[in-house]
């Protein structure tokens, strides 16, 4: 009984996580559609940080992704979170693997996306 009660404990932690980070994201969202240079060049002073946070909250939703039960909604939606993340950050230039790299998803890194890279399927 403990080890369920902890694990609903986590999956709800991981579950506020993945909210928090998709809230950031639509903050992140609205900066890049502005077209006032001022807050165009704040987005480019924090873009490291941006793209960190976010790979943070793909990693987050991916790792509920792969370990989750796959008959429970959350696992579900932690795996198309993580897609969501990492479309953004394709979109941001930013690619996780490359067609070259030896194995699966293990050997996988985050990467500036160049003509060997990963894009992820869009809708």
């Amino acid at each position: 009984m403990k080890n369920g009660m902890r694990r609903d404990r986590v999956s709800a932690q991981i579950a506020r996580r993945v909210r928090w980070s998709l809230a950031g994201l639509v903050v992140v969202a609205a900066f890049a559609g502005t077209s006032s240079a001022e807050e165009f060049k704040l987005l480019s002073q924090s873009q490291t940080r941006t793209i960190v946070g976010l790979i943070n909250a793909w990693a987050v939703a991916a790792s509920q992704c792969r370990t989750g039960d796959p008959a429970l909604r959350l696992t579900l939606e932690a795996c198309t979170t993580a897609h969501q993340f990492q479309v953004k950050l394709d979109d941001l230039g930013w690619c996780h693997g490359r067609e070259s790299d030896p194995g699966g998803l293990f050997f996988r890194r985050w990467h500036r996306c160049d003509s060997d890279s990963f894009h992820p399927k869009r809708p």
